[in-house]
């Protein structure tokens, strides 16, 4: 599939906001952080993602604010490109992008921020998109629109998590589940918890990731565990594997955004901060964050390590 890559490229002809804000991307300042051998956090100072880093999420802020994905409102010079198999999503060029080539996929319909009832598609879309990561933020863990669904796809080779896979599956993964061609690896020593799933089955995929959201809301009694879910899959065309990062959430955002003073940081971990990519749109977070307060923002986010091990020894040997 290459017509969406030929879709971007007359999108950037065509739209010059987009274009600019993708020069001004290469402009971005980079550092990388190790915590040990295995775990790679790349910092990143990008200005134009202060929107997303500081977006209102309440139900009040959905109202004060038009739907953004909705195709009445998109800027004229913004087209959507038609996705095959489905006639309920399309596909935009992101004008805010943190990769190379940056996507949203929205619904047609406007509807609420949900994962567990289109999963296929992104397997699918993933198996179609190779050279792309996609990736899903839940309405409580990062979704700037989570009154529109959604999810999006970037460039491969830039999130640790991605591009460093599989070096660092040896000490940031412990086996759990092998359930015919699924394996499933509990994360460990990578600072953020969550699960491993690599499968070359994306059916098979599908239903070890419900079955883990289900588990994740029995846990922590929460009756819409999506919505505190970042999900990102990628597709290995050497072997034709699947790979699957699941990360459940304990809260949105850390409690250094809302401090005050030099211990404030704007930063709205989702997705692909969960992958690695830590973002940052204000130059002093990027400059004066140190590797304690990283490691403290993740575990203000992400589930406790005793609630992954719990929710893991639940999880069925095999799954009809």
């Amino acid at each position: 599939m290459t017509a969406y890559q030929d879709f971007f490229r007359q999108q950037l002809a065509v739209w010059p906001l987009a274009r600019q804000n993708y020069e001004s991307q290469r402009l971005a300042r980079y550092r990388d952080l190790w915590f040990g051998d295995s775990c790679r956090i790349r910092l990143i100072c990008l200005p134009a993602r202060i929107g997303s880093s500081s977006a209102k999420i309440t139900a009040k802020g959905e109202v004060d604010r038009p739907c953004f994905l909705c195709a009445h409102r998109l800027p004229p010079e913004q087209q959507a490109l038609p996705l095959p198999g489905t006639e309920d999503f399309r596909l935009l060029v992101n004008p805010f992008p943190v990769f190379p080539q940056h996507y949203t996929i929205p619904s047609v319909a406007h509807r609420p921020q949900a994962l567990l009832s289109d999963l296929e598609l992104r397997f699918s879309l993933a198996g179609e998109m190779s050279d792309l990561v996609l990736f899903y933020n839940g309405g409580r863990c990062g979704a700037s629109a989570p009154d529109h669904q959604h999810f999006q796809a970037g460039s491969k080779g830039l999130m640790p998590l991605q591009c460093d896979y599989p070096a660092w599956k040896a000490q940031g993964a412990r086996p759990l589940r092998q359930t015919g061609a699924c394996q499933v690896y509990v994360l460990e020593n990578l600072l953020r918890t969550g699960w491993l799933i690599e499968s070359h089955d994306a059916t098979a995929a599908c239903r070890q990731i419900r079955t883990l959201v289900q588990l994740f809301g029995e846990q922590v009694r929460d009756e819409a565990p999506e919505s505190r879910i970042n999900l990102l899959v990628w597709f290995e065309p050497a072997d034709k594997r699947f790979v699957a990062l699941l990360f459940p959430r304990l809260q949105h955002r850390p409690a250094c955004f809302y401090a005050e003073g030099p211990q404030q940081r704007v930063t709205s971990p989702a997705s692909v901060e969960m992958s690695g990519y830590y973002i940052f749109p204000r130059s002093s977070d990027y400059e004066q964050i140190t590797p304690e307060e990283l490691i403290q923002i993740y575990a203000d986010v992400c589930l406790p390590e005793k609630d992954i091990e719990a929710i893991s020894a639940r999880l069925p040997m095999s799954l009809p």
